[in-house]
C-alpha cells in the first residue's frame, strides 16, 4: 500500500476468445502454459526449504547505542505493521534502539514523522511503502541534515537529489513474484475456459506496474482465457463493490475474480454477492493475510499468495544496515508461498503466528542475516 491518490474506476478486457474458436496452434499453447502454471503453484505451496543465501557486509557493524526510527505508510495494514515488528526486531539484536512513527496513510503525517525523526538526531530513519515521488521534498529535505536515510519502496529514481547518506531499497521484486505467481492460481482455477475479472489497485506506480507485470504473465499463460480489469483505488474504496458487481453482471462468463490486495476481498464478496455470482465465481487473493488464510482454509476463498512478512522486514533491515555500512542495498528474492484449502488445513491461523514465518518455513534467516553483518 502506498499513499491515497485520487484514484477512478475503469473496465477494460481482453482476451482470445473460448478455446473452440483458437486454431490448433494457440490450443497448444494454452495447454502448456496452463499446465506451466499448475507446475508453478504446486512447487509454491510447499513450505521453504531453503532461505536465500545473504551476502555478508563489507566490514563487520556495531549498532549499540544507535537510535533509528522506522516511518511506514500506514499500520492499520498487518503486513505494515509486521514489517515494522521485524525490522524492530533485527536491528535491537545489534544493539539499537528503534521507535517507530506511524505515517497513517495520509502524506502530512509521513511528512511529519519524517521531519520529526530527522530533527531529534537519530542515527537513521527507515521509510517503508512510500514512493521517492509522493514525498519528494521532504525526502531531500531529511537527506540534507546528513542522516542516513533508507527509502524502501520502488526503485532508484532516475532523477533524486543525490546523497551519499540516502539509499533506496527495491521492494518490486517481491510484488513482483507474488503477483505473477498469483495469475498462475487465477489461471489454474479453470484452465484454458478461464474467464477473469482482475481488479487493479491504483494507488501508487510501484503496484501499477506489477500488476500490469501479472496480467501479461496470465495472458501469456493463457491465451484462450480472457481478462476483464476493473481500476479502482483506496480513496473510491467504498465504490468497489457496485464496480464489481456491473462488471460480473456486463461479463456473465467471468468464473475467477483477483484481487491483488487480501484487505479489499470483503469489499470484493461484497459486490460478487450482489450480482449473484457467490457461487458462481473463485475469489483468489494475494499478500497473505491471516483473514485471508482463514478465508481460504474455510472455503469461501480458492486461494492465497504471500510472502513471509518475518523474512521480507529483515531483508530490509539488511538494506538498511548496508546503507550505514557505506555499501548499496541489494535487491533480494522472496519466495513466495501459495495458500490452499489443502495446505491451510492444519496451520495455525492466529494473529501471533502471523508475525512468524511458521507459515512460510523456519527462522533460520535470522542467524544468516546476523552473521552476514557481523554480529556477536
Amino acid at each position: 500500500m502506498a499513499i491515497v491518490a485520487a484514484a477512478s474506476l475503469a473496465l477494460t478486457s481482453c482476451g482470445l476468445g473460448e478455446p473452440d474458436s483458437l486454431s490448433a496452434e494457440d490450443r497448444e499453447e494454452a495447454e502448456t502454459g496452463v499446465a506451466e502454471a499448475a507446475a508453478a503453484i504446486k512447487d509454491a505451496a510447499e513450505p521453504v526449504s531453503q532461505w536465500p543465501t545473504v551476502p555478508k557486509i563489507a566490514d563487520p557493524l556495531s549498532l549499540k547505542g544507535k537510535k533509528f526510527y522506522f516511518v511506514p505508510i500506514g499500520e492499520s495494514v498487518p503486513a505494515i505493521r509486521s514489517i515494522g515488528v521485524g525490522v524492530t526486531d533485527a536491528l535491537e539484536q545489534m544493539g539499537a534502539e528503534v521507535r517507530t512513527c506511524d505515517g497513517k496513510f495520509n502524506p502530512t503525517e509521513v511528512a511529519t514523522c519524517l521531519k520529526a525523526a530527522a530533527d531529534q538526531d537519530v542515527d537513521g530513519i527507515i521509510s517503508y511503502s512510500i514512493e521517492y515521488a509522493q514525498l519528494r521534498n521532504t525526502f531531500d529535505s531529511v537527506a540534507k541534515t546528513g542522516v542516513p536515510l533508507l527509502v524502501s519502496m520502488g526503485g532508484k529514481p532516475g532523477d533524486f537529489a543525490k546523497a551519499d547518506n540516502m539509499a533506496f531499497f527495491d521492494t518490486s521484486p517481491r510484488l513482483k513474484k507474488i503477483y505473477t505467481t498469483l495469475a498462475d492460481v487465477a489461471v489454474s482455477q479453470e484452465g484454458a475456459g478461464t474467464h477473469a475479472l482482475w481488479l487493479k489497485v491504483t494507488d501508487n506506480a510501484t503496484t501499477v506496474a506489477n500488476l500490469d507485470a501479472a496480467a501479461e504473465r496470465f495472458k501469456e499463460r493463457c491465451p484462450s482465457c480472457t481478462l476483464t480489469e476493473v481500476e479502482f483505488g483506496s480513496a473510491t474504496l467504498d465504490k468497489l463493490p457496485s464496480a464489481v458487481s456491473a462488471a460480473l453482471v456486463a461479463n456473465p462468463d467471468i468464473n475467477v475474480v483477483v484481487q491483488p490486495v487480501d484487505g479489499y476481498v470483503p469489499q470484493t464478496l461484497t459486490g460478487v454477492n450482489a450480482a449473484g455470482f457467490g457461487k458462481k465465481v473463485k475469489v483468489v487473493s494475494a499478500l497473505g493475510d491471516l483473514d485471508g488464510l482463514k478465508r481460504v482454509q474455510s472455503g469461501q476463498q480458492a486461494g492465497d499468495v504471500g510472502s513471509a512478512v518475518t523474512y521480507d522486514a529483515w531483508q530490509v533491515a539488511n538494506a538498511f544496515v548496508r546503507l550505514l555500512n557505506g555499501e548499496q542495498p541489494e535487491t533480494y528474492d522472496s519466495p513466495v508461498r501459495v495458500f490452499t484449502k489443502e495446505n491451510t488445513k492444519d496451520l495455525e491461523l492466529t494473529s501471533a503466528a502471523y508475525g512468524t514465518p511458521t507459515w512460510y518455513g523456519d527462522d533460520s534467516f535470522k542467524k544468516q542475516f546476523l552473521e552476514a553483518w557481523g554480529a556477536r
